[in-house]
């Protein structure tokens, strides 16, 4: 059994701008680097971390380089399989500029996202799968471990749905995660549970 920390990068630029980031980068905002800063300290006081993965992502990335420096400047290991969902036509694009553009699908994003395929973009089940085998197979080279891994939302988002329900079905009752928030889950290779979710107590003095 492997203990995943679950780390959503910081606030980015995108963010920030409500923008629909995907496989795009951005950097951190001043107030994502602090977040970083504040997430690193609570996960080195809190675990002991014998790994740090992170997506390639620059706002991961960067939010993982905050975490190494309170782990004692631990290496970073990227994997593309982290990333976020593939946005296709919808990356770059701002959330208002969505509806008026791409009506159809937009609804479907907002009233059905299990279901919601980016055009020509990845879809909720393949983003789902992708970053799931990706988190099953570090689980297993760490069997037995605690590891830090920085990812993304929708990913994130996913996984407690399926945690709770065993499908994406009821995807659009889950909340999205907060920026630099700290989810606990074990993973036995194939199955998860969460112990912790989308904690974010550590940001309090940010507010």
């Amino acid at each position: 059994m492997t203990t995943l920390v679950l780390i959503r990068h910081a606030q980015s630029a995108a963010n920030e701008l409500d923008i629909f980031t995907g496989h795009s980068h951005y950097p951190l905002t001043p107030l994502g680097k602090k977040q970083a800063d504040l997430a690193g300290k609570y996960v080195a006081e809190n675990f002991k971390i014998d790994k740090l993965y992170s997506s390639d992502l620059l706002r991961a990335y960067e939010t993982a380089c905050a975490v190494s420096t309170h782990l004692g400047m631990m290496p970073i290991h990227t994997d593309t399989g982290l990333r976020e969902i593939f946005a296709g036509e919808w990356e770059n694009m701002t959330f208002s500029e969505m509806p008026g553009k791409f009506p159809l699908e937009y609804s479907m994003w907002m009233n059905d996202i299990s279901n919601c395929r980016c055009p020509e973009g990845e879809s909720i089940y393949e983003l789902f799968e992708r970053t799931t085998n990706t988190l099953k197979k570090i689980a297993r080279e760490n069997d037995g471990k605690t590891v830090a891994v920085v990812y993304h939302s929708t990913h994130l988002r996913s996984l407690i749905a399926y945690a709770k329900d065993g499908d994406l079905s009821n995807l659009g009752s889950v909340s999205w995660p907060s920026n630099a928030s700290v989810s606990v889950v074990k993973c036995d290779g194939e199955n998860f549970s969460f112990e912790l979710c989308d904690y974010s107590g550590h940001l309090d003095k940010l507010k």
